[in-house]
């Protein structure tokens, strides 16, 4: 049986490599969260640059006579026109620069958009909040869906066309084509004629 002076110094140790290991761990998540951050930070740069050169890219091809000005952070830097005209000539970077997070749109559009769920009409609102670009999307999937609804009608009533053309010709002339008629109907028509049998 150990005295009580082995014990404590067993449990002091073991304490003690488990905060050595528990330095070791903490120093290496440490260090990834730095290498993360710079990550994130070089990553961030990146975009900006992107960005950057997207926006001179739209301003030199949507105002070619005008100077390039510098980047604007907020939405309220460009004029009214420059704003429409990025909404419908760049909606990516208009999207990219100004769109409103989830929490200021409505709420049952933002659940929509977060599972890629949109409604017909949600296409108004995500303009409304900057989402040009989603908007411009969705405008081409309904206008997709209008055109092949349109194809289907179309083709079916082709096909309706053909099989009553069909039918028409293969018809053979006079009351030949007719069902025969009953006996009740026979008769119904002698008594309205007043032809006795």
């Amino acid at each position: 049986m150990k005295d009580g002076l082995e014990g404590m110094e067993l449990h002091l140790s073991s304490r003690g490599i488990f905060v050595l290991l528990s330095g070791k761990r903490i120093s290496k998540d440490t260090k990834r969260e730095t290498k993360q951050k710079l990550f994130t930070t070089k990553q961030m740069q990146d975009l900006q640059a992107i960005y950057q050169q997207q926006f001179a890219n739209f301003w030199a091809k949507a105002f070619p006579n005008k100077p390039c000005p510098a980047m604007p952070k907020k939405l309220d830097d460009l004029g009214m026109l420059e704003q429409m005209a990025m909404r419908s000539e760049a909606p990516e970077l208009f999207q990219n620069l100004y769109r409103s997070d989830y929490s200021a749109m409505p709420a049952d559009v933002a659940t929509r958009l977060r599972n890629n769920t949109l409604w017909a009409g949600d296409e108004v609102v995500l303009e409304e909040f900057g989402w040009t670009a989603k908007a411009k999307e969705m405008r081409a999937e309904i206008e997709e869906g209008r055109r092949l609804a349109m194809e289907k009608k179309i083709q079916e009533m082709a096909e309706r066309n053909a099989a009553r053309e069909k039918a028409i010709k293969e018809k053979p002339p006079g009351f030949a084509g007719l069902a025969p008629l009953s006996q009740e109907q026979i008769m119904k028509a002698r008594q309205q004629w007043g032809i006795s049998s």
